[in-house]
Parts: C-alpha cells; sequence; structure tokens
C-alpha cells in the first residue's frame, strides 16, 4: 500500500505520539509498503533517520502565532491559534488537498494542532489516531488544574461542535484506551457507527547501549520524559528531599526544569542523565527498579509505560495521570499527587522486595500484548479493511465521502 503518515510536528524533543508515528512508518516501511510522512516542523536529526529508512518526508508550511515548541505567549496569540483551528472546519488547511489529491490507499492523521482537525474532513480512507484530547479540549487534556472536569466550558463546547463537523464523512477513528474513548463520548464527540476502535499502543524497547550499569547496592527510581511541572519533576524532586536511604533517583529527559534537575546532579543520590535517545533509553530502563511517572494530568497512552512494562519494571505514577494498563497493585502503584505519598512509595519500594517481585510478575504478563510486530500487522489489516470499503483513490478525486452508519452517541 502506498500510505500517508502526518503528525503536525516532529521536532526535537520528541512526544509520545510524534514517536508512535515514527515508530509505524518504520514498521510499515520495513514490511514493504511505501511511506511517505507530512510534517510541518521536523528536527534535522528526525529527518535524516526516517530518509535513511527509505522514507519520503514532505513539509507543508502553515501560519502559525508562535512556534510550535512554544506555550502561547498571550491571550491574542492563543486566540488566534485556536480560531485558525476552528476555521479549518470549514476551510482545510492546502495539505489536506495535497494528500487527497495524491492517491495515496490510507491517510493517517496522527496530531494535527496547528493544521485543525479539518484534516479529517478529506476524501478517501482516512485514520485518525486520537492520541490526546484535542478533539475536544482546546489544552489537549481534557482536565484542568490536574482534575478532569465535567461541565464543558464554553469554549469547549465550540471546539467539539467543529470537531463533530470535521468527523462528518466518518474517518476511521483508534483509540488506545477504552478510558479514552468513552471520555470522548461523554464530553459529547459524536462518532459513526463502525468508525471507532480501540487498540492499544504496540512498542519495542530495542536494544540497550549498555551506557549504564545495573547498581549492586543501591535501589534506582528512574523519570523519563518531559521535565517540567505538569509531568511532576517538582513533585518527584520535592518528595526526594535529601535523599532515600539505600536508593537512587535518574532523571532523564529535556525541558524547562532541567536548569534545576541538572543543578541537583551528585546531591543526595540524584544522578542527572539528561535527554537520551533510543538505546540509551533501553539501557536506563532495563538498569532501574522502578519508572516514577508522577503527571499532574491525565494520561492517555503514554509510550514511557510502555517501554517500562517490556523492560519488565513496574510504574508509580499518581492518581491524576492514572495511565491505561496499569492496575494498582499488579503493575504498578498508583499514589496521591503529594510529596508525602510519593516518599512515602519510594520508600515502601526501597523495603519490600516482595512488593517489587509481585509487580515484575504483573508486568511480565501485560508486556506479551505490546509486541509491536503484533500491533503492526493489526494496523495494516484495519488498512485494508478501509481500503475495501472504498473506491480506488484515482476514482476518488473530487467526490466527497459518504458516512459508513449512523451517529452514535
Amino acid at each position: 500500500m502506498r500510505i500517508a503518515q502526518f503528525n503536525s510536528t516532529l521536532l526535537n524533543p520528541l512526544g509520545g505520539a510524534e514517536q508512535y508515528c515514527i515508530e509505524l512508518t518504520k514498521w510499515l516501511a520495513s514490511n514493504g509498503h511505501e511511506c511517505v510522512v507530512f510534517t510541518g516542523w521536523i528536527s534535522l536529526e528526525v529527518r535524516e533517520d526516517l530518509e535513511a529508512n527509505g522514507i519520503e518526508v514532505r513539509v507543508v508550511k502553515q501560519n502559525r502565532p508562535y512556534a510550535p515548541n512554544e506555550k502561547g505567549p498571550n491571550l491574542r496569540a492563543k486566540l488566534e491559534f485556536h480560531g485558525r483551528d476552528l476555521l479549518s472546519t470549514w476551510s482545510p488547511s492546502t495539505v489536506l488537498g495535497e494528500m487527497c489529491n495524491a492517491n495515496f490507499d490510507v491517510i493517517h492523521i496522527h496530531r494535527f494542532q496547528g493544521f485543525g482537525s479539518g484534516l479529517l474532513a478529506g476524501r478517501g480512507p482516512i485514520v485518525h489516531t486520537v492520541h490526546d484530547y484535542a478533539l475536544v479540549d482546546t489544552t489537549s487534556t481534557s482536565a484542568r488544574h490536574g482534575r478532569m472536569y465535567e461541565t464543558d466550558p464554553l469554549v469547549q463546547r465550540i471546539r467539539i461542535a467543529a470537531s463533530n463537523l470535521s468527523l462528518r464523512n466518518a474517518p476511521m477513528l483508534i483509540f488506545p484506551s477504552e478510558r479514552t474513548m468513552r471520555r470522548h463520548l461523554e464530553l459529547g464527540l459524536r462518532v459513526h457507527e463502525g468508525s471507532a476502535h480501540v487498540v492499544p499502543h504496540g512498542w519495542r524497547l530495542g536494544e540497550p547501549s549498555h551506557r549504564f550499569a545495573r547498581s549492586k547496592k543501591a535501589f534506582v527510581f528512574l523519570y523519563l520524559g518531559k521535565l517540567s511541572t505538569e509531568k511532576g519533576v517538582d513533585l518527584i524532586l520535592d518528595a526526594w528531599a535529601e535523599g532515600v536511604e539505600g536508593a537512587r533517583l535518574r532523571i532523564a529527559g529535556a525541558g524547562e526544569l532541567a536548569p534545576r534537575c541538572k543543578s541537583l546532579d551528585g546531591n543526595f543520590g540524584i544522578e542527572y542523565l539528561g535527554w537520551l535517545e533510543h538505546a540509551d533509553r533501553a539501557s536506563a530502563l532495563l538498569t532501574s527498579d522502578v519508572l516514577v511517572m508522577p503527571s499532574q494530568l491525565p494520561e492517555n497512552f503514554p509510550i514511557v509505560m510502555i517501554e517500562a512494562f517490556l523492560a519488565g519494571i513496574p510504574v508509580l505514577t499518581t492518581v491524576e495521570a492514572s495511565p491505561p494498563l496499569l492496575r494498582n497493585g499488579h503493575t504498578g502503584m498508583i499514589v496521591d499527587s503529594d510529596a508525602a505519598s510519593l516518599r512515602s512509595a519510594f520508600q515502601e519500594f526501597r523495603s519490600s522486595d516482595g512488593l517489587l517481585n509481585k509487580l515484575r510478575h504483573g508486568v511480565r504478563g501485560v508486556a506479551v500484548e505490546l509486541d509491536f510486530d503484533l500491533h503492526g500487522r493489526r494496523i495494516t489489516s484495519m488498512y485494508e479493511r478501509l481500503v475495501a470499503d472504498y473506491p480506488s483513490p484515482s476514482r476518488l478525486q473530487g467526490r466527497p465521502r459518504r458516512p459508513r452508519g449512523k451517529v452514535g452517541p
């Protein structure tokens, strides 16, 4: 098949959606499919990696009031950004026309921020993997101050109405968990019968670099991800305080809190690793005992959690994050989002070999389900079923797609 993969940005440091888009594209290319990646912004290293794997990259221009790796500097810029996003519902960006007119068998949309949900309204077999809550929330989180809201603010109701209009042609929607799909429906997203599917992400850990050695004496906690307040990095450091006896804390990643983390390197058992590439990520996970993921926002399906499971280690997280696949007391531990609770969990892990062994056993059972080859075959099968429902791309030009069934709640 000839497949287009779209992700609005592919800038380092890559987030989970970006990593997944790239790895899925590589898997498809290695299995004989012709793949083209469309994006608005891409780091040179990412582009070179894709092209080295025989994957064409097309960068498409899109005007926006601030850079994609920055937050809106003021209210006016934010209103302009989200206003353009809403307008895309009626006037999609030129990239949609370019993809629809290029005779692709499948167009797979990942994150569309900066281009608008109107990308989903195109003709032809279109797939959208729902990596976050951008369809129903301008912040992409479905939460405020770490808590899921129950009553939609007016601006979010407008957002949902626009997204429902974008889904008028019934693209195939792939949700990584039942909880994520249910939350979208609760907030008012309307999907056509038969168009929504739940498919957990697959992943592969990769070969370790052996850069890190397992400590023979210390119990190792690892944080791996964006170094930001919303990801709970401040909470980790406050909970760790002046250290935990017999334990070490490794912090790896990039972000605005990197200077604070770096300043603590070598103190109180803290080791700052900086940004890690794939091989070093695998090595860091395989030589740690517990992954700490104290996010202050609901997590959709974090790639780092999958990597931890594939490495055979449990996850310590917060009630706010509560990522899918993580079962408290089976594959990890869920605690309240405060420093005292997190510190108590550090100490409990450190003092109880039985707890760690029990959770490792649960993790091994889940890891079997995350094999990327199995996942890739399942996605390919979904592509094939979708293509079978539509005429060939050459016959689709100039014709709108029709919904395949009634609209759900």
